[in-house]
């Protein structure tokens, strides 16, 4: 019995002395031990939230980015994320030269995360009048490891781009994105017109020319139309065709010549209107359009022959690459513009001079002057 009690706590003989102090002790003995475990517990829990809290912001895509190891090459792509935007550009000339190729919306995620997607909606008031831009509706993003990635694709060919944070600025190539307010603009004017008409073979051909201006300062105007009607005494359609031409810049004016040809008779009256839709409207400094003057034409002469043709050099002097440019031989009559034909340049890189051949395939040969121009197509 002796072994037995020398085993014992001294929390059980504490117990057997003082049976009523040894058993009050040992209760707030145990319920402090506890009370400290808990409040523990507590503390550590929250030192935990509170960091986590503080710390726990949700994924900020903000700012610009460019594609992974490749900014400032010959060619690659970057943009931005600001607002409810993204932008994309292709890149050229080590970075000298953009060009849109996707704008839409942005969805800022709303939750602590690492990976993030969402589908982004084509802004087709910013991509339309982009030639270089993607025509697809919608477009996925995804972010993972700092890296955004998308699908691109070029002249039949896709690939996945990768984009990382820059602190190159490329928001600055995505000025003037707000959409135009048509209640406030101008359509497309028509200054002046003329054509003539040709007769072989049963076959009528209608040389036209019109003088167009944009009166909008701020806004170019893609996609102008140019509607020519041929009617006979009586009021009958003959012929009815209508050119698209591919842009006029804000505050522009050109002068562009064409022709219809069908079989029938000789037209009494000729009709010639020009005009534009609600959503050809783009801001200009958003826009790749030029103004017409930034083509220069020189060395210009006319080669008689079986067909004659109209020869020259045509010079970019804007800073976009421009993938074709019309050139539009205008017949002038007493100084009236009587009718013109049109042909063109391919592939017309920024300070870059070619030679050019219009081919007069009408012959046509009642005019005292003549005047050629060079237009972004």
């Amino acid at each position: 019995m002796a072994k037995q009690n020398c085993n014992r706590t001294l929390l059980e003989r504490e117990d057997q002395e003082h049976p009523q102090r040894g058993g009050k002790c040992v209760f707030m003995k145990k319920t402090i031990l506890v009370t400290v475990l808990i409040f523990a517990l507590m503390l550590t829990a929250c030192g935990k939230s509170s960091e986590s809290n503080s710390s726990a912001k949700p994924l900020d895509l903000t700012g610009n980015w460019a594609q992974e190891g490749k900014e400032f090459d010959s060619s690659y792509q970057a943009g931005y994320i600001s607002g409810d935007r993204i932008e994309i550009f292709w890149m050229s000339d080590g970075g000298k030269t953009s060009h849109l190729y996707w704008s839409g919306t942005y969805e800022a995620p709303t939750e602590v995360t690492n990976e993030y997607t969402w589908n982004s909606n084509n802004d087709k008031t910013r991509t339309d009048s982009a030639m270089l831009a993607s025509g697809a509706d919608q477009k996925a993003f995804a972010y993972k490891d700092g890296r955004l990635t998308y699908e691109a694709s070029m002249m039949g060919q896709t690939a996945t781009m990768t984009l990382v944070k820059t602190e190159t600025d490329y928001m600055s190539n995505g000025k003037g994105t707000e959409s135009a307010d048509t209640s406030n603009l101008q359509e497309i004017k028509l200054n002046n017109s003329g054509h003539s008409i040709l007769q072989s073979s049963g076959r009528t051909t209608v040389l036209y020319a019109v003088d167009i201006s944009n009166p909008n300062a701020e806004y170019a105007i893609k996609f102008p139309k140019i509607l020519i009607t041929a009617k006979d005494a009586d009021g009958k359609i003959l012929k009815t065709e209508e050119m698209v031409l591919n842009g006029i810049a804000a505050g522009d004016q050109y002068t562009y010549g064409n022709s219809i040809s069908y079989e029938g008779n000789t037209p009494t009256t000729v009709e010639i209107s020009v005009g534009n839709s609600d959503d050809d409207y783009v801001a200009q400094s958003s826009s790749e359009m030029i103004k017409s003057g930034s083509l220069s034409v020189a060395n210009t002469s006319d080669n008689p022959g079986t067909f004659k043709t109209f020869t020259g050099e045509v010079t970019n002097n804007s800073t976009e690459n421009l993938s074709n440019v019309a050139i539009t031989v205008i017949y002038k009559s007493g100084g009236n513009i009587i009718g013109g034909e049109t042909s063109y340049v391919d592939d017309l890189k920024t300070g870059e001079k070619k030679p050019f051949e219009v081919s007069s395939y009408s012959n046509f040969k009642d005019y005292d002057s003549y005047e050629i121009h060079a237009l972004q197509w």
